[in-house]
């Protein structure tokens, strides 16, 4: 199913690995540095971090590797950590302790610039790689971080717990933005659509979506056989999970549902990695396997082009990666056209060319199910083929009530468009309104009353027949409002082929009214949403697509006289608009005064900082991200002061009480406290219970208070 181009072993279990340019660089448990050239994997350096420490676990999750060849390494038995950095040789950063237990996950952000770390403590912390220090933190779990995971923009991270929670912050906005509740211990997590939706694996085995607006789990869930220990995202639509057995599993994370399992000859997968062309596996005895993804790629888009499906399929039984490429989406375009000609070709007796037909689609095992099903069921594919060749239609009818799968089919289909000629028929005798064209036409209804899906339709066309030609009537003279109008009334219009018809001229104009838009084309966007205002089952859709066009209107005027107030308030009232690019231009602005602002928040200066974030002290949107920036100066000037000379000089309780007002007694300052062996006794302190108190009482110039 696939071909291991290249393996090789190292030391230990790997428990993190990355592709870094040419190189394959690789941390194992039993703290050796290896940097592997990616093409001959000729050893290019090595390092033995530790030779006195206990090994890490074969499935620690608590070293971590940057794209910038940072790296953070933890001691068994340790709460110390160390932050290294390689260019030609390895140099140490610094040593990092925020932990009076061990640390149990980190991770790197994309950018490089944040690592976080979450301990057995439950507490997890925000390391600068460009300030060398803690930069923030989250509220304490009650139980170990079991993983983080961000966002492949760094906008968010996914921080999940023993406590069974998963917490998405945002540092967007510097807030949690969703709090949720898993039924179970989260192993790997992974961000989705746009950030819309995390995936998640648990311990109890099973892959889970949850939808991030809402914070609401996928009724479908994906059991593994084995524990899965390993995530990736490959693109758009498959994710492939690793387990501790020898097992892979290629998923299809929009529909929950697996496509293929792979086993390998060895077990314990610690690592996935992807390059443009290969994957890598990890294994705890520390064996990687490389695997070229894209063997054959280039000939299989070639017979998808010339629809020889049977060749392609030919590819994928060399390389299985290939089903899982965007090319690969054609076998599922043209899958429904497939099954139903075999469906054909199974009530005429041709099983075995019915089964050669579908065999190139066989490497989904969902699409192998449904044909199964469908030969299970011949006997009624064969009767209800017979009705319909000797037109007996009822018959046919009352047999695809009974088995929907029936329905399924081109032979339905040219039933239904019978049926609507049979319908239009009765229209028209109708129509004529003479005694003999209305016994006519109720004549042939009355045999289809028997049906139950059309029993309905029928019989209010034979008692209110008038009530459809008026419908008739008002689409001809394209009055569609009073033509909806009509159809609320006598919901039984609902069930006739018109509406379906007219509703998708609905559908046809709202995408026009999209791109209007998209385009920026107010005017002619609003003109289309004029019109669809006669559309009544477009009414809710159409309202609130004018008022966000007007709130657009709205906020370019904002935007070009330079309202940071209305600006922020409005996207705060609409978050929809805080993709559109006007705003992300404006909000540059916020955050390059940000970024001034952190050069002086991180001496102590206060009221610099003050300064130049002062437009946006009363802006509500912004107000988390400016406190970072006065947070960051206020532990400046705590640090400086614990380890000045004039550190006796300093009235502690009353300094601590004035940071507590602001941020509670967070586990930043808890840190600070305890790098600089802080014992002195803080009597009447009491922790806030919130860690936005700045909300109400605002920013103090100076948060130390000296003794009078």
């Amino acid at each position: 199913m696939f071909e291991i181009t290249k393996s090789f072993k190292v030391s230990g279990s790997v428990l993190f690995f990355i592709i870094n340019n040419n190189e394959i660089v690789v941390l194992t448990s039993q703290y050796l540095l290896l940097i592997f050239n990616k093409d001959t994997l000729s050893l290019i350096y090595k390092k033995q971090l530790s030779s006195k420490h206990e090994a890490k676990h074969i499935y620690d999750k608590s070293f971590a590797i940057s794209k910038n060849l940072d790296f953070f390494v933890t001691i068994s038995g340790s709460y110390k950590a160390f932050l290294l950095k390689y260019t030609d040789s390895l140099k140490s950063i610094g040593n990092i302790q925020v932990s009076t237990r061990p640390l149990y996950c980190a991770r790197f952000n994309n950018a490089a610039d944040i690592l976080a770390i979450g301990g057995e403590d439950g507490k997890l912390f925000f390391y600068s790689l460009n300030d060398k220090k803690v930069v923030g933190s989250l509220k304490t779990k009650a139980d170990f971080i079991s993983s983080v995971a961000f966002s492949d923009d760094d906008k968010y991270i996914a921080v999940c717990s023993f406590d069974k929670t998963i917490t998405i912050y945002s540092f967007y906005r510097a807030c949690v933005t969703l709090e949720i509740y898993a039924q179970n211990v989260i192993e790997q997590s992974l961000f989705i659509d746009d950030n819309l939706k995390l995936i998640v694996v648990t311990r109890n085995k099973n892959f889970i979506t949850y939808d991030l607006t809402t914070g609401i789990s996928a009724e479908s869930t994906f059991e593994f056989d084995e524990w899965p220990t390993a995530m990736i995202a490959i693109n758009s639509i498959y994710t492939i999970v690793g387990t501790r057995g020898n097992s892979l599993y290629i998923i299809n994370h929009k529909k929950g549902t697996l496509l293929s399992k792979i086993n390998f000859d060895t077990i314990g997968i610690t690592s996935l990695v992807r390059d443009k062309n290969h994957l890598y596996v990890s294994f705890m005895d520390g064996e990687i396997k490389i695997i070229d993804i894209q063997n054959s790629l280039d000939k299989f888009k070639l017979h998808l082009k010339l629809n020889q499906f049977s060749e392609a399929s030919k590819l994928i039984q060399n390389n299985i990666f290939l089903s899982i490429d965007e090319s690969a989406q054609k076998f599922d375009q043209e899958w429904v056209n497939v099954l139903c000609d075999a469906k054909k070709l199974i009530v005429d007796g041709k099983e075995s060319e019915a089964k050669e037909l579908v065999a190139p689609f066989f490497f989904d095992s969902n699409k192998r199910d449904e044909f199964l099903f469908c030969l299970g069921n011949i006997e009624q594919f064969k009767l209800f083929s017979k009705h319909i060749e000797e037109k007996n239609y009822i018959d046919a009818f009352k047999l695809a009530d009974k088995h929907e799968f029936l329905k399924k089919s081109k032979d339905f289909d040219a039933l239904e468009k019978y049926f609507l000629k049979i319908i239009n028929h009765c229209k028209l005798l109708f129509a004529k309104n003479d005694p003999q064209s209305i016994s006519a036409a109720k004549k042939i209804l009355t045999k289809y009353i028997v049906v139950p899906s059309k029993r309905i339709l029928v019989n209010n066309l034979m008692i209110k027949y008038k009530i459809f030609l008026l419908a008739e009537k008002q689409i001809k003279e394209r009055n569609f409002k009073e033509y909806f109008q009509l159809v609320n009334q006598n919901k039984f219009l609902q069930e006739e082929e018109l509406y379906n018809r007219v509703v998708l001229i609905g559908t046809s104009t709202f995408s026009k009214l999209n791109l209007y838009e998209q385009e920026q084309n107010y005017e002619k966007a609003l003109l289309v949403a004029e019109y669809l205002k006669d559309f009544l089952p477009f009414k809710e859709r159409i309202e609130k697509k004018i008022n966000t066009i007007e709130k657009k209107k709205v906020l370019h005027k904002n935007i070009e006289e330079n309202n940071i107030v209305n600006v922020y308030k409005l996207i705060q009232q609409e978050p929809i608009l805080e993709s559109h690019v006007s705003f992300l231009t404006f909000h540059e602005t916020f955050l390059q005064a940000k970024a001034k602002a952190h050069v002086f928040a991180n001496i102590g200066d206060v009221r610099s900082v003050n300064k130049i974030l002062q437009e946006y002290l009363n802006v509500e949107y912004t107000l988390h991200l400016v406190a970072q920036e006065f947070k960051i100066a206020y532990l400046s000037q705590i640090r400086t002061s614990l380890k000045g000379i004039n550190r006796n000089q300093i009235n502690w309780e009353k300094t601590l009480l004035s940071y507590d007002s602001m941020f509670g007694i967070d586990n930043e300052i808890i840190h600070l406290l305890d790098e600089y062996d802080f014992n002195e006794e803080i009597p009447n302190l009491k922790s806030s219970d919130s860690f936005n108190g700045y909300e109400t009482v605002g920013f103090l110039d100076f948060v130390i208070v000296k003794n009078i």
